[in-house]
């Protein structure tokens, strides 16, 4: 009895031993997560929440469908005959962008596929114009030296690549908010450009008000985006 009793003593020292070093790791992995929490807090690294990201997506293209149809899924405007409405929409470019040939009259058929170009011709401006990793640099060419940079360091270290990518943001901070202004005013005038001759004159005031409105929200929704800790490597 005297030797298991000894046996039970050793036994019990060794998860003794055992539980201690489990929480030294755990306060380990505790303090170096709190560290890690603090520096994407002081890099203005946000977490995203894919959920609620998608139900605001979700809300966002409610917000665009209802725009296009409000505006595209109509009657053609009284001012133009169809011919002149037709060589208006070569002129504008809306020919080239389309998904197929439209005829031009007042039928359904002719007002869904109007409506559906429009939304393609949006949602095309919104990826090339609003949904992009920063808006700053201006230039294509500063733009695509620092995308290289990004992809090489997202293929390394993505946590190095999030760091770059907030200190850029930063560097370009105090002239953000005007830029975005710019950025937002040329895709009206590029959306309105292919889209306009569509839209009878006496409401081209409100489509181009309701537009900037949704892009404005489109920017304001894709803002933690771009602050985001993870992001995908392109293909």
């Amino acid at each position: 009895m005297g030797g298991e009793a000894v046996v039970f003593e050793l036994q019990g020292c060794s998860r003794n031993k055992d539980l201690r070093s489990k929480e030294r790791e755990l306060s380990g992995a505790l303090s170096e997560l709190d560290s890690l929490q603090e520096e994407k807090k002081a890099l203005g690294l946000q977490v995203l929440d894919y959920n609620e990201l998608s139900a605001g997506f979700g809300t966002f293209m409610k917000s665009c469908h209802k725009l296009a149809k409000g505006f595209f899924f109509t009657q053609l405007p009284d001012s133009v005959t169809c011919d002149d409405l037709q060589d208006k929409l070569y002129q504008s470019g809306f020919t080239k962008v389309a998904p197929k040939r439209i005829p031009i009259s007042n039928s359904l058929p002719s007002q869904f596929l109007r409506l559906a170009a429009a939304e393609k011709i949006i949602a095309q401006k919104l990826c090339t114009n609003i949904f992009r990793q920063y808006y700053l640099p201006e230039t294509l060419a500063d733009r695509q030296a620092m995308d290289s940079v990004l992809e090489r360091l997202l293929r390394v270290n993505s946590r190095d690549e999030a760091i770059f990518r907030l200190q850029l943001l930063s560097a370009y901070k105090s002239k953000e908010n005007r830029h975005v202004t710019s950025v937002v005013k040329s895709t009206i005038q590029e959306v309105a450009t292919v889209l306009g001759p569509l839209v009878s004159p006496d409401l081209q005031g409100d489509f181009h008000s309701k537009l900037g409105k949704l892009l404005q929200e489109a920017v304001k929704f894709w803002s933690p985006v771009q602050r985001s800790a993870k992001r995908k490597a392109r293909a």
